[in-house]
């Protein structure tokens, strides 16, 4: 299933500081698979890593 931009960034605001809430909650909370959200979340880290480059 494909998400949409907003899907994604509501997602990361949940589980990214300043909420850093868990991924299995969050993925409860919007059904979503834990592992889509773990991967959005290990690609917005990604890309903020490379920003600070």
């Amino acid at each position: 299933m494909k998400y949409g931009k907003r899907v994604k960034a509501s997602a990361m605001r949940k589980v990214l500081p300043p909420e850093s809430r868990s991924v299995p909650e969050v993925a409860r909370e919007m059904a979503v698979s834990e592992q889509t959200i773990y991967n959005w979340k290990r690609m917005a880290e990604f890309l903020c890593h490379r920003n600070r480059l």
